[in-house]
């Protein structure tokens, strides 16, 4: 009986490790929604045309990362905003203007910065 009792304690003790197994930190998906933040900030901000298709495209790149990684997270929403960075930062890459390009790396940076809040709140 007291093994018993031994082991329902050690279940009891384990199981919101357990639960929260699936839920996995999501320190990569910030990293990389901080990076692509970061990256469509400079984007917006490149006085040169083509640096900041450069940047963009990085950008779109690193939001493509922290989607992947908020869904190894199960990180929903913000991998729902991740992957809106990556589309607004992958219109900034095709822009043919440097006022399109502002306009779509804005909202890159705005959508990744929401990822990053729900990824750093994210259980």
């Amino acid at each position: 009986m007291k093994k018993y009792v031994s082991i329902i304690a050690l279940l009891t003790f384990l199981s919101p490790s357990l639960v929260y197994a699936d839920h996995e930190d999501c320190e990569e998906a910030v990293k990389n929604g901080k990076e692509a933040y970061h990256l469509a900030k400079k984007a917006y901000n490149a006085k040169s045309f083509s640096k900041a298709l450069s940047y963009a495209e990085k950008a779109e790149e690193a939001a493509e990362e922290a989607k992947e990684e908020a869904d190894e997270c199960d990180c929903d929403k913000a991998e729902k905003d991740f992957e809106d960075a990556y589309k607004y930062a992958e219109r900034a890459s095709e822009a043919h203007s440097q006022e399109d390009l502002r306009k779509y790396a804005a909202k890159a940076m705005h959508e990744a910065k929401e990822g990053i809040s729900y990824s750093q709140h994210c259980r």
